[in-house]
C-alpha cells in the first residue's frame, strides 16, 4: 500500500545504516545498503542498490527488516533508491532515482510490490528534512 507516503514528520532517528547481505531468489549472495529511520512509532526504510538491482528483491529486503526489528508491516514505509553516480551515464540521465514501494503483507512476508516514483526532496521532507547522506 502506498497511502500516507507523503506524510511529513518533525524529526527522525536513524536506527540502522549499513550494508545488508542476503540471499537472492536463485541462492546468490546479494547486498544493498539499508537505512532505517524511526519516526514517532513509524519506520521508513531506504534501500539503496550496491551493484545488484534492489527492484528484483525489494520484497525480501522489506521482509528481512520487518523481522529483524519486529516492525508491524503497516508501520513501515519503503523507499527504493538507485544511485547512478558511479555509473557511466549520459548527462541527460538521472544521477539517482527514488520510488515509494507498497506491498501486500501476509504473516509478516511482503509480496506484490508496487512502485510510485518520487524525488529526493519528497523523501527528505518525509524524514523531517533530515539529510539522507
Amino acid at each position: 500500500m502506498l497511502d500516507g507516503c507523503f506524510r511529513s514528520f518533525a524529526s527522525s532517528q536513524i536506527i540502522e545504516d549499513q550494508p545488508l547481505q542476503y540471499v537472492g531468489r536463485n541462492g546468490e549472495p546479494l547486498a544493498c545498503r539499508v537505512r532505517l529511520f524511526r519516526i514517532a512509532g513509524d519506520y521508513i526504510l531506504v534501500a539503496t542498490d550496491l551493484g545488484a538491482a534492489v527492484t528484483e528483491t525489494i520484497d525480501r529486503i522489506a521482509t528481512i527488516m520487518v523481522r529483524r526489528w519486529e516492525i508491524a508491516p503497516e508501520r513501515l514505509r519503503v523507499v527504493e533508491h538507485h544511485d547512478y553516480t558511479r555509473a557511466a551515464r549520459a548527462p541527460s540521465e538521472p544521477r539517482e532515482t527514488f520510488a515509494f514501494v507498497g506491498f501486500d503483507w501476509f504473516k509478516g512476508v511482503a509480496s506484490n510490490p508496487t512502485w510510485r516514483a518520487t524525488t529526493r526532496a519528497d523523501v527528505q521532507a518525509m524524514l523531517g528534512n533530515q539529510t539522507l547522506w
